[in-house]
């Protein structure tokens, strides 16, 4: 258990494999509501004790690895094992999905949000709370105007889609600011949760989630309990947003 020094952040736990043909890791974090999320299933086996039935958690899967995205009839099945699951989450952030990273400004072409939006409805279908997630983190520039315009008409083209719920993530990047930023931001911490706090407001506080960059107690520096960057997120990012943590 992990105890983060600044509330409103609290308690982090960690479990890194389940008794269940997956692959994958499970991912239980407190972040002011308490997170489940799983990173990367591909074959997870029947099992009647993944019923967390608790108004308190979020409980699902991200497909957030790195390699070939899952396909569509891959997803839609997910959708349906997490409803037989009692689970009730699902976050889109496939690494290879190049605007979903790399090309994180682009829009999504009109075939591209038809099926986002076709997977939006199936989810709806099954009560999985849909979480689209964007990580511009690899080159934005955070106290650019156009960049920050950028994030929000792309969150809010996904909105177009039917998605209510949204997460910015900024792991796996450098720690690093531009020279533009650092003439704005007392921090990387501060920057991040500037922008975040604005697109969270912008799209009218939805459900939302944050990676941050220092997203587990081998990432925090110098430590969990010293670390500034922790210390500013716990301090200044708005208290509704959710953070995710993946333990060691």
């Amino acid at each position: 258990m992990y105890i983060l020094p600044t509330q409103p952040l609290s308690v982090y736990s960690f479990l890194s494999e389940v008794a269940l043909n997956v692959d994958c890791r499970l991912l239980f974090c407190d972040c002011r509501r308490s997170l489940i999320m799983a990173a990367g299933p591909t074959n997870l086996a029947n099992s009647d004790n993944l019923n967390t039935k608790n108004g308190n958690f979020i409980c699902g899967v991200i497909e957030g690895f790195y390699g070939r995205p899952w396909t569509t009839e891959q997803r839609k099945d997910l959708f349906q094992k997490l409803k037989k699951w009692g689970l009730d989450s699902y976050v889109y952030a496939p690494k290879d999905d190049y605007k979903h990273r790399a090309y994180w400004r682009e829009l999504y072409t009109v075939e591209e949000a038809e099926h986002l939006t076709g997977l939006i409805s199936a989810a709806k279908e099954h009560n999985v709370t849909f979480y689209y997630a964007l990580s511009p983190g690899l080159d934005v520039t955070y106290s650019s105007t156009k960049e920050i315009t950028a994030l929000k008409r792309k969150l809010e083209q996904v909105a177009q889609f039917g998605c209510t719920a949204f997460a910015l993530l900024f792991d796996d990047i450098e720690p690093e600011m531009s020279e533009a930023d650092k003439e704005i931001f007392q921090s990387f911490a501060h920057a991040q949760v500037s922008v975040t706090n604005e697109i969270y407001q912008h799209l009218g506080q939805p459900k939302f989630l944050l990676c941050p960059t220092q997203y587990c107690e081998s990432r925090a520096m110098p430590n969990v309990t010293n670390s500034e960057y922790l210390n500013t997120l716990g301090s200044k990012l708005a208290q509704e947003i959710d953070v995710m943590w993946t333990g060691r």
